[in-house]
């Protein structure tokens, strides 16, 4: 029976150290696990990191462009009602211009009217003269005639 104690504690200790040893290789592999873990968290980590960067930078020209156009769109609106004033005078002042137009054609014909009218009365007025000074002078030779008669 001693021999079977010693024998069974042997195997014991045996059984403890092989144990021992495979824990201490489950554990050194673990530790290594757990390393290569934490790496690749790590580079998981720093990649998030850039990609939500890259994201806030995208988010932000986003939002710059947004803005801008926002602009652009208030700036269109602006110009469009300004064409629309250029255009409402523009139209004005065709209107005026025609306006203008027909008062000055009716005033040019108002004036040719008058201008061959005073070119009337001025030939009138030559031909009254011509037989005034006609008359005079049939006078004045009557009146010549009658005073060397007496």
């Amino acid at each position: 029976m001693r021999r079977y104690r010693i024998i069974y504690t042997g195997v014991v200790i045996l059984f403890l150290f092989g144990c021992s040893t495979t824990s201490q290789r489950i554990l050194t592999d673990m530790d290594r696990q757990m390393s290569d873990l934490t790496k690749t968290t790590q580079t998981l980590e720093k990649r998030v990191d850039d990609l939500s960067r890259s994201v806030s930078l995208i988010v932000n020209d986003g939002n710059d462009l947004h803005n801008e156009v926002y602009s652009a769109r208030n700036q269109g609106k602006k110009v469009e009602q300004r064409v629309d004033e250029v255009e409402t005078l523009a139209k004005s002042l065709d209107e005026r211009t025609n306006k203008q137009e027909s008062s000055h054609k009716a005033l040019e014909e108002d004036i040719n009217k008058r201008m061959d009218d005073l070119q009337k009365a001025m030939v009138e007025s030559s031909n009254r003269l011509e037989v005034l000074k006609l008359d005079i002078k049939d006078k004045v030779k009557e009146n010549i005639g009658q005073s060397t008669t007496p």
